[in-house]
């Protein structure tokens, strides 16, 4: 089993790379990953010990789907306006604040992201900035946290289709 990504191997035309039922603990510094920063279009790491405090995809402009299920993670990553579909199932995040990137002009930019999957998380409330830039969402998951409220903007969603809510302790939209 995988503990590591830090190796010597560069990869520059790689455009899925699946690692998930390791040990890996941290990819940050990987000079793999580092080397794939503009082809990659899948990344899978689920099912491992992950617990990188500040992951940042933001660069991986190709990056498409991005799957970290069940791993250590304390917060969500930061994520490439072309990704469609962010699973994050199972971690230990409380928001998703570093959701989105902080260059100012990226910021103003819609997100690809069609499916996010957060539940059994530790979520206590959801961002109103990052659910307005998600405008092109069909699927949200936050089954399985601990949301009391919800911000308004999750009904102004154009495409949502599915919305998993149970296991929350839900009580009113925020405004």
């Amino acid at each position: 089993q995988l503990v590591e990504l830090d190796c010597d191997i560069a990869l520059p035309r790689l455009r899925s790379l699946s690692c998930h039922h390791n040990q890996i603990k941290y990819v940050s510094n990987s000079k793999l990953l580092e080397t794939t920063r503009t082809c990659l279009e899948t990344l899978d790491l689920s099912f491992n010990q992950l617990n990188d405090e500040q992951l940042n995809f933001s660069d991986y402009n190709k990056l498409k789907t991005l799957k970290l299920s069940v791993n250590r993670l304390p917060a969500v990553p930061t994520i490439p306006l072309s990704l469609l579909s962010l699973d994050f199932t199972t971690n230990r995040s409380s928001n998703i604040q570093n959701l989105l990137p902080n260059d100012e002009t990226l910021a103003e930019n819609a997100l690809s992201l069609m499916e996010l999957m957060l539940q059994d998380n530790h979520l206590k409330e959801l961002n109103a900035d990052v659910i307005e830039r998600c405008k092109n969402l069909k699927r949200l998951d936050l089954s399985s946290n601990m949301l009391k409220t919800l911000p308004y903007q999750l009904g102004l969603l154009p495409n949502i289709e599915t919305l998993r809510l149970k296991g929350n302790i839900l009580y009113t939209f925020k405004r």
